[in-house]
């Protein structure tokens, strides 16, 4: 399945759930947090939400929940910092708002949690945090 959008020289999809998809993508030489419901054309730059202190991002793992989609990934700063990001989605025809930080907080350990615990039961033993 070819996700590339239109100007990007590769995209990876590092997670999926239901007929959606997450993971990077280079877009004008940037890499950017992005999300695909299946084709290039339905390509969502999820970084352009997050403001223009930050130079890249990624998005690790989607997790769909009525209609709320959750994305959780991570971005880097114009200073060289990195953050956990967790992206909500409550409506997909719209551009998605970043959370906020109490949303962070609450719900970023939680979603490790069950990746690792899912990454546990299918006998993973490797994870990129």
């Amino acid at each position: 399945m070819n996700l590339n959008p239109l100007g990007s020289t590769y995209s990876v999809a590092s997670g999926v759930s239901g007929s959606q998809q997450v993971g990077e993508a280079s877009v004008n030489g940037q890499i950017v947090a992005s999300l695909w419901s299946g084709t290039a054309d339905s390509f969502v730059n999820l970084q352009s939400v997050l403001g223009s202190d930050y130079t890249s991002s990624q998005a690790v793992d989607i997790y769909i929940s009525g209609n709320t989609t959750y994305v959780v990934g991570s971005a880097n700063t114009l200073a060289g910092y990195g953050h956990a990001v967790l992206w909500t989605i409550t409506d997909m025809s719209s551009v998605p708002e970043p959370s906020t930080t109490l949303i962070l907080l609450v719900f970023v350990p939680i979603f490790i949690y069950v990746i690792r615990q899912r990454l546990w039961t299918n006998r993973i033993t490797s994870f990129k945090c």
